[in-house]
């Protein structure tokens, strides 16, 4: 390292992999250095870095201290605002007690810790960090439990992930009145079943749960804590997952969403659902207002084959703006009413054991999104009327008209509309000059659709799609066809800057 000693009086970032041993020179000069990155060293520096206030070290086999009296990585850690340690299986702390009241670094920002596959403890010393804002733990095989010491107190947010056999997380990080905790992220951890009953920090506003296979439900504690921030739920490939909470979800939760947990029967378990010979689910009335909190304003349900019911009672809350349930095959009824004043936004698809929508005057008609898709009760939206959804700007339906032939009137609203899947639908006689905000029209598996409207189409279409539509194929392919032909229908579309038919640009140049 003799030839950096008089050059690098300015140097702000350092990266070393391999090295054996590090000495520096007494005229070297790293007052500048900010940010160190070291991989494989297996032994440290016989002088100490600066301080830093970014440090990554990794796959140090024996590093179990950062900072000890005779061997030393850094001379002060006192400024390190961000640390990194990655494959040091026998890292115990960052100090050693000897010199912990002397000097306990201040992680202003984060602290992460992966791949330390011996690591059976995360180190209590490693909570004591009373500036940390954010803790990554990843692929740390064996770690089993946690510290009991308290979180530290302006710790934001906690991520942790591929740790397989973590069963439980301590009681001490929930149930502390002057946690700043915020966000939880639980990832990959398949030993992870339950928490115990006690109520979550007051600031936490958003827990996620990806891929916890074992994990059955919430305790009944975070759900009913009347001060809890709890905002947002998610969910997601959580294979043993039946139900959420036992009474009530949270009273402050905006947002809740589950994808692919098949054993999921119901969001929240009041009794024991019974299923009939038949194979039919059975329930009996509950006449709670409170299961789904009040606050709740996004739902979205996908790829859970077990769920009967959104909601016992049959209603869904008045805030709710987002609706989106798909592929949930045993699914019966989305709610009684939908005639909520504050939905936005409905996709609903591939729900293949829905009985029916709800009546015409319990569907909302201040949608600016509906999306129906594989559905074989579609055919009540037609009969209503599309034209009542006057804020109307997407549509899209697929499926569930088997005698459509002529397209129904739509909004003037519309700035994008979908149609697939239309086995006798011949005519697009309501797709004109009227709709004169629509920029997108994808038209898909409607075999005998042959005309447009006499009109002509919209002159603010920016977007044609055309896929699997034979009959209405072949009038845009010129060479196909005699030149008298083609141009009969051609003016229709010369305005639409981008027409695709079966994948293929009509107007990409040669």
């Amino acid at each position: 390292m003799s030839f950096l000693n008089n050059c690098l009086p300015a140097l702000r970032e350092l990266q070393m992999d391999g090295c054996k041993r590090v000495v520096f020179g007494s005229p070297i000069d790293l007052s500048s250095l900010k940010s160190v990155v070291l991989r494989r060293m297996p032994g440290l520096f016989e002088k100490g870095l600066p301080k830093l206030a970014n440090l990554k070290f990794g796959y140090g086999r024996e590093q179990t201290y950062l900072w000890q009296s005779e061997t030393r990585l850094l001379q002060d850690i006192s400024s390190l605002k961000r640390l990194q340690i990655s494959g040091c299986p026998q890292i115990f702390s960052l100090v050693t007690e000897e010199v912990h009241d002397q000097q306990q670094p201040e992680l202003q920002s984060r602290l992460e810790l992966s791949h330390c596959e011996d690591l059976t403890k995360l180190p209590q010393a490693l909570l004591t960090l009373t500036a940390l804002r954010e803790m990554r733990i990843d692929g740390c095989a064996s770690l089993v439990s946690f510290s009991q010491a308290s979180l530290p107190s302006q710790l934001r947010k906690i991520i942790i992930s591929s740790c397989g056999v973590v069963e439980s997380l301590p009681e001490a990080w929930r149930h502390n009145s002057d946690s700043s905790l915020q966000i939880l992220n639980i990832r990959l951890c398949g030993s992870l079943v339950s928490f115990p009953e006690v109520a979550l920090p007051s600031q936490l506003r958003a827990v996620r749960f990806i891929e916890c296979k074992a994990l059955e439900s919430l305790p009944k504690a975070w759900m009913q804590n009347s001060n809890t921030s709890l905002e947002s739920l998610k969910f997601k490939r959580c294979d043993s997952l039946t139900y959420i909470a036992r009474i009530q979800l949270s009273p402050s939760l905006k947002r809740l969403i589950i994808k692919r947990c098949p054993n999921l029967r119901t969001l929240t378990m009041k009794q024991d659902i019974s299923r009939s010979s038949s194979g039919s689910t059975s329930r009996t009335p509950f006449s709670s207002e409170n299961e789904l909190p009040a606050t709740l304003e996004h739902l979205e349900v996908t790829h859970c084959s077990n769920l009967a019911f959104l909601s016992w009672n049959g209603n869904l809350p008045r805030a709710l703006k987002y609706l989106y349930v798909k592929d949930c095959s045993k699914l019966e009824s989305l709610a009684e009413r939908l005639d909520n004043t504050s939905l936005e936004e409905i996709t609903i698809s591939c729900l293949e054991n829905l009985k029916s929508l709800p009546d015409e005057d319990g569907f909302p008609t201040n949608l600016q999104s509906l999306v129906v898709d594989d559905l074989k009760i579609s055919k009540p939206l037609f009969e209503w009327g599309l034209d009542r959804f006057a804020c109307l700007r997407e549509l899209r339906i697929r499926g569930g008209c088997p005698d459509l032939v002529s397209s129904p009137w739509f909004p003037a609203s519309l700035t994008q509309l979908g149609i697939s899947d239309m086995p006798t639908l011949k005519c697009l006689s309501s797709v004109g000059e009227n709709l004169t905000s629509l920029e997108t029209l994808d038209l898909s598996n409607c075999p005998k659709l042959k005309y447009f409207s006499k009109q002509g189409l919209p002159k603010s279409l920016l977007r044609l799609g055309i896929d699997d539509c034979p009959l209405m194929e072949k009038r845009w392919i010129k060479a196909d066809y005699p030149y008298t032909f083609a141009t009969r229908y051609w003016p229709m579309i010369t305005h639409i800057p981008c027409v695709i038919v079966n994948g293929r640009f009509v107007f990409e140049e040669d």
